[in-house]
C-alpha cells in the first residue's frame, strides 16, 4: 500500500485532518509513530537473530592458541 506524507501547518490542521482521517477509518500514524515500529521491528530481528545464533564459549587463551596454529600452518606451507 503506498503512504502518503502530509505536513500541517499547525496543530489546527493536525487535528482537521487526523478527525478527518478517523471519519473515514484511515489508519494513520505520527512520523515518531512510525519511526518507533520501524526500530522494534528491527530490535526483533536483531533479538531473534541473537537467540538463533550459536553459543560458543571460548576463552581468549584459546583463540589465541588457534591463531597461532594457523600461523604456523601457514609459515610452514609458504616456506616449503
Amino acid at each position: 500500500m503506498e503512504k502518503i506524507i502530509a505536513e500541517p501547518n499547525d496543530a489546527m490542521q493536525k487535528k482537521s485532518l487526523e478527525d478527518f482521517l478517523l471519519q473515514k477509518g484511515i489508519k494513520f500514524k505520527t512520523e515518531d509513530e512510525y519511526r518507533l515500529e520501524k526500530q522494534k521491528k528491527a530490535m526483533k530481528i536483531f533479538a531473534q537473530m541473537v537467540a538463533d545464533s550459536p553459543k560458543i564459549d571460548i576463552s581468549d587463551e584459546e583463540i589465541d592458541e588457534i591463531v597461532e596454529e594457523v600461523r604456523l600452518k601457514r609459515y610452514e606451507e609458504n616456506n616449503h
